[in-house]
């Protein structure tokens, strides 16, 4: 064996490593076979391209069962959520070449039954907001009421002469309490906003963790960005913009020339084929309102 396959074969063969790759999220408010399948189909529809072995999360955050108020399905045909075939569901979309990998706000029995369907059940957006959010300090009632009660102390003659009126040269030691320790603020986590001064070319992806990507260049077609926060890019946006992408509802896209392949707000998103019909190449700022996107012109 040579001296250059036994270092192959020394070295590792992967590295493990924190990626954040964007995922289609299919949000389920009820499921019966037929209109999942016709709702897909007409997505799909309007973009085959961007669908076609695309990845897909199923999200039961939202799931009530029962369809909408107005066209309320039989329970007979409306599956409850301990029922939900997820097997069933992952042939269906892999009939459309789509690829459901994973199950968003399952738990229990729900969550049982996704792994077993071979599919990976993550956390849901609620409950990691909540593991992440910074717990308040405690206020410290004890010491808090003790410093609010009066103090009743005997009173004596040396108590009632006044401190002023004391000879001067009589020496007195006054006790003097130390103050107590003020608790000091939590700390704030502060945004942390990224600026790209250059080009983004496509096939390059640019994420700005924890707060608003600012970009004063042009994106080309194939690039993505990403943001935690607000995406701003004075110049065309072409390619994706994907903002508030872990669930932040009221973060922004801003561009000075709408031209993307694809936009997005915490998981909403809209492709090309919609955005053509509203605000194409126009200065525009994009968001949600009342769980719906909207697209707004700056001019």
């Amino acid at each position: 064996m040579s001296q250059a396959n036994a270092d192959l074969l020394d070295a590792t063969c992967l590295q493990i490593r924190g990626a954040l790759t964007p995922l289609t999220t299919f949000e389920l408010y009820y499921y019966d076979e037929a209109r999942f399948l016709e709702a897909v189909e007409e997505k799909i529809a309007q973009a085959p391209k961007l669908f076609e072995n695309l990845p897909i999360v199923l999200s039961l955050e939202k799931f009530e069962g029962n369809g909408p108020e107005d066209e309320a399905l039989p329970v007979s045909e409306a599956a409850a959520l301990d029922s939900l075939d997820f097997g069933l569901i992952k042939r269906q979309c892999a009939g459309l070449r789509l690829q459901l990998v994973a199950v968003r706000g399952a738990r229990g029995v729900v969550a049982k039954n996704a792994k077993a369907a071979g599919l990976a059940v993550m956390t849901s957006q609620r409950s990691l907001a909540e593991a992440t959010r910074i717990p308040a300090p405690e206020a410290d009632t004890e010491n808090e009421d003790k410093r609010l009660q009066p103090v009743f102390r005997p009173q004596t003659n040396e108590s009632i002469v006044a401190p002023q009126l004391a000879p001067e040269t009589e020496d007195r030691e006054t006790a003097v309490e130390p103050a107590e320790p003020k608790a000091e603020p939590a700390e704030v986590a502060v945004p942390t906003n990224r600026i790209v001064t250059t080009p983004v070319r496509s096939g390059q992806q640019i994420y700005a963790k924890g707060g608003d990507l600012i970009v004063t260049a042009p994106v080309s077609a194939g690039a993505e960005l990403l943001a935690d926060g607000n995406i701003h890019v004075y110049g065309a946006l072409r390619g994706r913009a994907l903002a508030g992408v872990k669930g932040n509802q009221s973060a922004r896209i801003f561009c000075h020339s709408l031209e993307a392949e694809l936009v997005s707000i915490a998981g909403q998103y809209r492709i090309s084929e919609d955005l053509q019909k509203t605000e194409w190449q126009k200065s525009c700022q994009i968001y949600l309102a009342d769980g719906k996107m909207k697209i707004q012109a700056l001019n």
